[in-house]
């Protein structure tokens, strides 16, 4: 999980638990990965949506007919907002900060997740749940039917799918094929001056 060091990764890193790893100051010089932003990103598919009698559906706070940036309705999962240590939440509180040493700034409340959501308030999700179409809404609907000229070919059983679940077998060509005859007229034979030749 990004933001969760475990102790073998330490080890590899060579630092202890007291300590911060290098990425996170340098994460405090360039910000949030954006990689991980962009995960958590879920982008607006710029489909506009109709109702059921054509009329064009305004998008939450929009007006019919208004153009949006691309980007503008982007919406950020804040499942997906990742903590870490030492830049964008505190540290374990025995945990030294090396931050004059990488002559980075030390931890700021501008780089908190809690100043992070605040920016992005208004274009927060928490995850979408999937709904249940309701039809009790749209009215009764009426049992009696109008019955209507339809054209319909009936299928015999024979035609049915085979057991080898229809398999494709490609088709024998239609005319044998040879390979290509030998050449006729054989190349002429090298003389003796010729092969001196090439000897030389």
């Amino acid at each position: 999980v990004p933001g969760q060091m475990s102790s073998a990764l330490r080890h590899a890193l060579g630092i202890d638990k007291r300590e911060l790893p290098a990425h996170i100051y340098m994460m405090r010089l360039l910000g949030y990965p954006p990689g991980w932003l962009e995960e958590a990103c879920i982008s607006h598919s710029g489909i506009t949506m109709f109702d059921g009698q054509g009329n064009q559906v305004a998008q939450p706070g929009g007006e019919t007919g208004q153009v949006h940036e691309q980007g503008s309705l982007d919406k950020y999962d804040v499942r997906k907002i990742h903590q870490y240590p030492g830049f964008n939440v505190p540290p374990p509180p025995d945990t030294y900060d090396d931050s004059n040493h990488y002559q980075v700034p030390p931890l700021s409340r501008q780089q908190s997740v809690e100043v992070m959501l605040e920016r992005l308030t208004g274009r927060m999700v928490g995850g979408y749940k999937r709904r249940k179409l309701s039809l009790e809404a749209t009215g009764a609907v009426d049992d009696t039917s109008q019955s209507t000229d339809m054209e319909y070919e009936e299928t015999p059983e024979a035609a049915e799918l085979p057991e080898d679940n229809c398999k494709f077998v490609p088709p024998l060509p239609q005319d044998e094929t040879f390979p290509p005859p030998p050449p006729t007229e054989l190349p002429p034979p090298l003389s003796e001056s010729d092969d001196s030749q090439s000897l030389s």
